[in-house]
């Protein structure tokens, strides 16, 4: 399911999935920030640029540069605000 809402000229993209695993292994998966380039698609050159790569923990800022489109260089940053 992907939803999009906007918000005072924010948008914000949430997505679910399901997994045909426990919670458990999804957590230990996609809480370490260095997978995030292993379910990144290889065309968007995905690379972390911040040295940080402890599980993540609230208050963490993870930057990272990415190619959504050939051509197209950004460099974005996440800020992890909560963790449950």
């Amino acid at each position: 399911m992907i939803t999009i809402e906007k918000h005072s000229g924010i948008y914000t993209l949430q997505v679910k999935q399901e997994l045909p695993i426990s919670l458990e292994d999804a957590w230990e998966f996609f809480s370490m920030p260095n997978n995030l380039s292993k379910i990144t698609p290889d065309d968007m050159q995905f690379e972390i640029t911040s040295n940080d790569s402890a599980k993540i923990y609230q208050g963490q800022v993870i930057s990272y540069r990415i190619s959504p489109f050939t051509g197209l260089n950004m460099n974005w940053v996440t800020e992890i605000t909560c963790v449950i």
